[in-house]
């Protein structure tokens, strides 16, 4: 049987999100969706879902490619093949199509992630043109207790979180740039403001976990600073799980996030290719 790929955007959500569920049915991190998930993936991650791609079979769905897009960047995500179709040369086509899609928009640069030890989609994407870029740490900190506060971290208010994300100057994964995060509903922060540090966190607390962690260091050591941080951030929100996602390998902050229990799940390789 033959097949084709179709623009996303022909279709409802609800049918994006099953096609996708069942793609990750037997993958190595599965990752669920929900509809009201995926609607918030869509527009934190700018996904243009008319460049996205839908395999089907007949009238089966049966794959699904999404892709992202920043200006002069793309990316690809969410890419999953249902079980019983896969070696069948669909994976790779709908990868070509998406880089087809980006090209046709004159968009130099094309990033993915891919969680280490997938060797056979890294192969793929070797194949068309991608290079490993560096590895990102998923980790997760389970409910402890709570440490003391830290008189010494001051709250940041709404209107500066803008601009302190901006100011970063290091290359973030898509799920951090500063476009991703500024779309978060309801963040908070801290500073650390003593004689001889000078740093901020934020960051999104909801009902069941913390998450999207990011850190600045503008001065003095970044171990001792994220410490301060995440004693602040523990402490006023206790028993609650958190999740800090792609962070680079070589973070400068790692030390502090293991001292508070953080502990690596799994790894994604970042992966690039230049038009």
């Amino acid at each position: 049987m033959t097949f084709r790929l179709v623009p996303a955007n022909q279709f409802k959500l609800e049918q994006l999100v099953a096609v996708y569920n069942q793609t990750r049915q037997d993958y190595m991190v599965p990752m669920p969706m929900s509809a009201t998930r995926l609607e918030e993936y869509i527009r934190i991650y700018d996904i243009d879902l008319a460049q996205s791609l839908v395999a089907i079979d007949g009238d089966d769905l049966i794959g699904l490619g999404m892709l992202g897009i920043r200006g002069h960047r793309s990316w690809i995500t969410r890419l999953g093949l249902r079980a019983d179709n896969r070696s069948r040369g669909i994976g790779r086509a709908m990868v070509k199509g998406l880089l087809e899609n980006s090209d046709q928009l004159t968009i130099p640069k094309n990033m993915l992630e891919v969680i280490k030890g997938n060797q056979a989609a890294r192969r793929l994407f070797h194949k068309l043109g991608f290079r490993e870029s560096r590895e990102l740490l998923i980790m997760r900190r389970t409910a402890k207790q709570a440490p003391k506060p830290r008189m010494d971290c001051i709250p940041i208010n709404e209107d500066e979180m803008q601009n302190l994300l901006e100011e970063r100057k290091t290359r973030q994964a898509w799920t951090n740039q500063t476009e991703s995060l500024s779309k978060l509903d309801k963040k908070s922060g801290f500073h650390v403001v003593k004689k001889n540090l000078q740093g901020w966190m934020i960051y999104q607390a909801k009902p069941n976990k913390i998450s999207r962690l990011v850190f600045r260091t503008r001065r003095g050591d970044p171990v001792e600073t994220t410490d301060h941080l995440l004693a602040q951030l523990h402490s006023r929100h206790p028993g609650l799980p958190a999740q800090i996602e792609n962070i680079p390998a070589n973070d400068q902050h790692l030390p502090a996030l293991k001292k508070h229990g953080y502990v690596e799940v799994f790894r994604r390789i970042e992966m690039v290719r230049y038009a």
